[in-house]
């Protein structure tokens, strides 16, 4: 065989190979967008108008609300792998940050018991006053790891593993935006600043 048989052959496997791996690619793009439009469709449903889907992120309004929803990747969890689902909405006012905490060291009656955290004990009190923690409690799952209120981006997040799903259940979904509607007028009225007692 001479060098420009060689040459040829070559060249004619790098371009067939070239289109090969382009085919694929597209063939992976679809399969992934098909992914997330099957993934995300439900929940785009319940938002007022139009809402956006951007790859592992979708926007829209809720009771006149702007939400903001991420499926985040894979996490490791107990059981298996988990998948961490985080939901904001935009909460206009509020003087400080707070956070409502679900971790192992207040167990009542079997389920682990939420704490309400901020540098504002009069907030805190308020909070709990309002039944904030009652609130979680009706939608949440034992794999909500926190919900909180971030005064620099002016928002109330909502976290949890939604494992084995991709995002949660439109009926869980619809719970969660309610929820966060709630907190977030809530927060507007109660959230004013620091007023340590």
């Amino acid at each position: 065989m001479s060098t420009v048989q060689v040459v040829v052959i070559l060249v004619v496997f790098l371009v067939v190979a070239y289109f090969v791996g382009r085919i694929l690619g597209v063939i992976e793009e679809s399969r992934t967008k098909s992914l997330n439009e099957r993934t995300w469709d439900p929940l785009l449903a319940l938002m007022e108008g139009s809402g956006q889907l951007q790859g592992n992120r979708m926007t829209g309004l809720y009771a006149g609300r702007a939400f903001e929803a991420r499926r985040g990747e894979k996490v490791p969890a107990d059981t298996g792998t988990g998948y961490n689902f985080e939901l904001a909405v935009v909460s206009q006012v509020g003087g400080q940050d707070w956070q409502v905490e679900y971790g192992q060291t207040l167990v009542v009656v079997g389920k682990v018991q939420g704490q309400i955290k901020s540098k504002d004990e009069v907030l805190i009190q308020q909070l709990r006053s309002n039944g904030v923690i009652e609130h979680i409690d009706r939608i949440r799952s034992d794999r909500v790891k926190y919900v909180r209120f971030e005064k620099k981006q002016n928002r109330i997040v909502y976290n949890e593993d939604v494992r084995p799903q991709l995002v949660p259940s439109p009926e869980r979904f619809k719970g969660q935006l309610e929820l966060l509607a709630y907190l977030a007028e809530l927060n507007e009225q109660v959230n004013r600043g620091c007023r340590n007692a």
